[in-house]
Formats: C-alpha cells, sequence, structure tokens
C-alpha cells in the first residue's frame, strides 16, 4: 500500500500509538532508500553580491506592481490570482525557468525577451555568476515597476486624470487628510 491508504486507514480523530509507529518506520525506510543528501547540488557563490541585490529588488518591485496592478483591472482577487497565474507559468518556462535559451526556436527566443520574466532572471543571473553587468535588466524591471505603478494609481484613482476629477474641482483626494 501507500502512505495515503494508511492514512484513511484510520479511525476516528486520533491515530492509534501503533499506527503512527508504523507510519514513521515507513517514512524512515523510504528515506533510507533513496537518501536526497547523497545527490550532488552545486550552487556556485555569489560573484558581485550588490549588484545581484539590486537585480533582485528591481524584478520583486517590478512583479509586486504587476501583481497590484492586476488587482485593480480584475473585479476580484481570485480573478487576479488566475490571471497572473496564466501569465506567468508560460513566462517562466521561456525567461529561463525552462529550457535554455539555446534550446529554445528563434520565434521562441524572441518572445522572451519581450517577457519582463527574463529581465527579472537575467538581472539576477548574471552578476551571481559574473557575467556581463546587469544594467540594462535592471533598467527595464525599473521601467516595468514605473509603467505598472502609474497604471494602477491611475485606474485606482489614486492619482486624478484628466479635467473632471477631484483635483479640477478642487478637491483633495480622500486618503489626503488620513494621517
Amino acid at each position: 500500500g501507500n502512505l495515503r491508504e494508511s492514512l484513511a486507514a484510520v479511525e476516528g480523530d486520533a491515530p492509534s500509538p501503533h499506527f503512527l509507529a508504523a507510519l514513521y518506520a515507513r517514512i524512515e525506510s523510504e528515506r533510507q532508500a533513496a537518501p536526497a543528501a547523497d545527490l550532488p547540488l552545486y550552487l556556485p557563490p555569489v560573484d558581485d553580491i550588490g549588484r545581484t541585490a539590486v537585480g533582485a529588488v528591481s524584478g520583486a518591485l517590478a512583479f509586486i506592481s504587476l501583481g497590484v496592478l492586476l488587482g485593480v483591472v480584475l473585479p476580484n482577487a481570485r480573478a487576479a490570482q488566475g490571471v497572473g497565474m496564466l501569465a506567468f507559468f508560460p513566462m517562466f518556462l521561456l525567461a529561463g525557468g525552462g529550457p535554455p535559451p539555446e534550446a529554445m526556436s528563434s520565434v521562441m527566443v524572441d518572445i522572451s525577451s519581450w517577457l519582463p520574466l527574463t529581465h527579472v532572471t537575467r538581472a539576477i543571473q548574471e552578476p551571481w555568476l559574473g557575467f556581463d553587468t546587469n544594467t540594462d535588466h535592471v533598467a527595464v524591471n525599473l521601467a516595468v515597476f514605473a509603467v505598472a505603478t502609474a497604471g494602477w494609481m491611475v485606474l485606482a484613482g489614486v492619482v486624478p486624470v484628466g479635467r473632471g476629477g477631484r483635483a479640477a474641482a478642487g478637491e483633495p483626494h480622500p486618503a489626503a487628510g488620513v494621517a
């Protein structure tokens, strides 16, 4: 049997001590049969921690702002999560989480160069591995952050736009009086 069948065999709220002992013995035997600690893990040391951190922070800002934009545009949190996941997974596969760029077709490489996650990946990867500078990718991340932030601020009404808004009527924004 498997673990699911073992757990399904338990009746009542609290499993018996015999069941717990058998479950522990089974998990321990599985762990010893295929120890994960024997697998080699190679993570190269960070070459330039400062530029790597700048790349990570700029990428986080860009994607947080994109997430807020989705939250403002879509009717509820569930829709924002769904659209975010639908956008993220293909982007993840094309931006370096899937096949390496050398294995992708030229069309896929062209598409990936326009995806924001590609620039986040490269902004962290290049200084980590000691490759080229990551300034171009950080600039793209900050541009995505600025555009997405401006978009959600305008759509949420934080920044009034146009002649008929509160600013034109001389009314302050509702959050302006909050201390």
